[in-house]
């Protein structure tokens, strides 16, 4: 399904003129996306990126941007779990060292990854308290779904791993490493210590409020590498 999607991308490229690039990204936390450039002086901007929406399957992310706006992927992003992954903090880094030309112009240097892992991380602590706890915890308390509860606190806590391992420079991860490289770069350190109580509370005889418990003083105890 990628691979066709791809190739009607490519297909794209070659009937429409002021498509400077068309470049696909993977991502660590979800199946990645399209950036399709425009010229800046592109005609008919929304009705030719309503075209390239048609082209991507659901799962694919896809920016259209004029080559003025390329800067924009270097932005933080909207950190809004659980409603939506961020992609932001990592996009750049796999665009430039694991992305793909479909068709064009190689752009994949054309724009520096975020200079300040530190806001990334603070934007993202942001976004846990806010949007996840009032999306996420509030409504799965309310509706005592505890197991999803439980997983979703799992696998945001693997998501602010990966945003905290920026910090170190570290940027090749997945889901199923993501745990391990921040105990190797966090080792002895109270995130680290909160992360492995954490994992207990959530597998074994599920208490789910102090699932949350944990999960809250893991976010606390990441805020001190924020500045």
């Amino acid at each position: 399904m990628l691979k066709e999607s791809l190739e009607k991308f490519g297909q794209y490229y070659g009937r429409t003129p002021q498509i400077e690039s068309i470049l696909y990204y993977p991502h660590p936390f979800t199946d990645g996306g399209v950036i399709v450039v425009y010229e800046d002086k592109v005609n008919d901007f929304l009705a030719q990126t309503a075209e390239v929406y048609t082209l991507a399957p659901n799962s694919l992310s896809v920016y259209c941007l004029r080559r003025r706006e390329l800067y924009q992927l270097g932005l933080p992003g909207l950190f809004g779990p659980p409603l939506q992954v961020n992609e932001r903090p990592h996009l750049l880094h796999w665009l430039k060292h694991k992305g793909t030309v479909i068709a064009g112009a190689d752009l994949r240097d054309a724009v520096e990854p975020h200079a300040d892992p530190h806001t990334l991380l603070a934007g993202h602590i942001e976004g846990c308290m806010d949007y996840l706890r009032r999306y996420g915890v509030l409504m799965s308390l309310i509706q005592e779904q505890d197991e999803a509860l439980a997983a979703m606190l799992v696998l945001e806590m693997k998501h602010l791993m990966g945003t905290a391992l920026l910090l170190h420079g570290i940027w090749d991860i997945s889901l199923d490493t993501v745990a391990d490289q921040f105990a190797e770069a966090f080792a002895d350190t109270r995130p680290f210590h909160i992360w492995q109580q954490f994992q207990a509370k959530a597998t074994d005889d599920l208490d789910i409020l102090e699932t949350v418990w944990a999960f809250e003083q893991f976010l606390r105890a990441l805020r001190v590498y924020t500045s």
